[in-house]
């Protein structure tokens, strides 16, 4: 396979590991035990995972967690990401730099499982949500291919159409939903994680954050007694299954 080059926003937009550590959420565990058991590994001991583009273990360490005592090699490309998954020493961890197209430190048909897991901020059910996302996908538009683009899918689309596929299809989803009760500076904190907003300096971060903190104060944001606002988002995933695929 081709070698791949890490694209400058990631690796300039995620280079604060620690504050994304901090400050990215994690996943909940109806989500993590559903993934599991459609993967087959819920309640199996000693199973092998991959854990690709790892980052700094907001998966991982759920893993890493579970009864199972899983055997795991965490895979991650950014120096600054891994480092911070490393400092954690997690207990039948073993973290390892590549990417899924360099995976020479990885044994053919080791894993019993590949998982390959991403934070998303929010999803948008109120009117200043909406109004939040739209401001976070279209102040700054950089076409790139994104996650919510569903390029990704497409692979998956032609594995249904190879006479000798790699994938079971179609692949199977399930999507939980959640909320939680954040300060909007909290809220601004956990923005700041992903990499484009990360990458805004001067003036322009300046502007960005007045127009954030506007629609916060003057939106149909629900707050506490706390002064924390109430933030709704679900957590996305879809399975599928190893074929032998050509020869």
């Amino acid at each position: 396979m081709a070698s791949q080059t890490i694209h400058d926003i990631a690796t300039k937009g995620f280079d604060d590991a620690q504050s994304y550590d901090a400050h990215r959420p994690s996943y909940p565990p109806a989500a993590v035990a559903s993934l599991l058991g459609h993967l087959g590994l819920e309640g199996q001991s000693g199973r092998h995972i991959l854990d690709l583009a790892a980052g700094t273990g907001k998966f991982t360490e759920l893993l890493s967690a579970r009864p199972e005592g899983y055997k795991i090699i965490a895979v991650e490309p950014l120096d600054s990401m891994r480092n911070t998954l490393v400092a954690k020493k997690l207990p039948k961890v073993d973290v390892r730099p590549g990417t899924a197209a360099e995976m020479k430190d990885v044994e053919d048909g080791w894993a019993d499982g590949c998982i390959v897991a991403q934070t998303d901020i929010f999803e948008g059910l109120s009117l200043w949500e909406q109004e939040l996302s739209e401001l976070n996908f279209n102040e700054k538009v950089d076409n790139e291919p994104r996650f919510r683009h569903l390029l990704w899918k497409k692979v998956f689309d032609r594995q249904a159409e190879a006479e000798k596929p790699f994938f079971s299809t179609p692949i199977e989803t399930e999507k939980i939903t959640w909320s939680i009760w954040l300060t909007p500076d909290a809220l601004w904190d956990r923005f700041d994680t992903l990499s484009w907003n990360k990458l805004r300096q001067g003036e322009e971060r300046r502007l960005f954050r007045e127009k954030f903190d506007k629609i916060i104060r003057e939106g149909d944001a629900t707050f506490n007694e706390n002064g924390e606002v109430e933030l709704h988002g679900c957590t996305f995933f879809v399975w599928t299954s190893r074929l032998n695929g050509p020869e």
